[in-house]
């Protein structure tokens, strides 16, 4: 499987990598996503991590996420 990260730039915003997603639209092709490191308000990051669940094939953990809110991630 390969993905695209979810790292900085243009691919931190969840549409733009829900719109790669789409346009690439094969099985092997997933998201290597920073939990939590989406652009915008937590809600917003909260609903990307939840709408993205799906396709993430790999993911990393910044320590605020491990020393906070982990299980539920």
């Amino acid at each position: 499987m390969i993905g695209a990260e979810s790292h900085w730039g243009p691919e931190t915003v969840w549409a733009n990598m829900k719109k790669l997603f789409h346009a690439v639209d094969h099985p092997a092709f997933g998201i290597s996503c920073h939990i939590g490191g989406w652009h915008g308000t937590q809600a917003e990051k909260d609903e990307a991590d939840l709408e993205a669940a799906p396709w993430i094939c790999h993911t990393h953990f910044a320590w605020n996420i491990v020393d906070g809110p982990l299980e539920a991630k």
